[in-house]
């Protein structure tokens, strides 16, 4: 509900009135967006190049679930999800140190992620999600 945002908005403005502050409670971009694809999607071959990795957490604001799922299976790539995370960019800019390690292991020594990886998002903070001041 948007009064919630409001709500955490004006608390997190008060709690944390530098750097990032009251922008971790707004929504973030397409939080209320839904997609409808404007036309049938193309078929793909993958002819030439080696099965990749397509690395997607599952709750991204940005990047929709789904369309990371997939364009995995549409180029016949292997999926590394991001288990109960919010995160966008994370492959080397997060710190996941499992998404990074499969990534890793895929570039250097041409060794795919098993299928269905699944790997932890960041640990959540220690509070209730209904009260962001903790």
């Amino acid at each position: 509900e948007l009064e919630t945002y409001y709500a955490d908005m004006r608390a997190f403005r008060e709690l944390y009135p530098y750097a990032f502050g009251v922008t971790r409670a707004q929504p973030w971009v397409a939080t209320f967006a839904s997609f409808e694809p404007p036309e049938p999607p193309v078929s793909v071959e993958r002819d030439g190049y080696p099965e990749g990795v397509v690395v997607q957490a599952d709750a991204d604001p940005w990047d929709y679930y789904l369309g990371g799922q997939a364009l995995a299976e549409r180029l016949g790539h292997r999926l590394v999800m991001v288990e109960d995370s919010g995160a966008h960019e994370v492959y080397a800019l997060s710190g996941n140190r499992d998404v990074d390690a499969h990534v890793h292991r895929y570039l250097l020594h041409g060794i795919l992620p098993p299928l269905g990886t699944v790997c932890p998002g960041d640990p959540r903070p220690g509070i209730p999600a209904d009260d962001p001041a903790g």
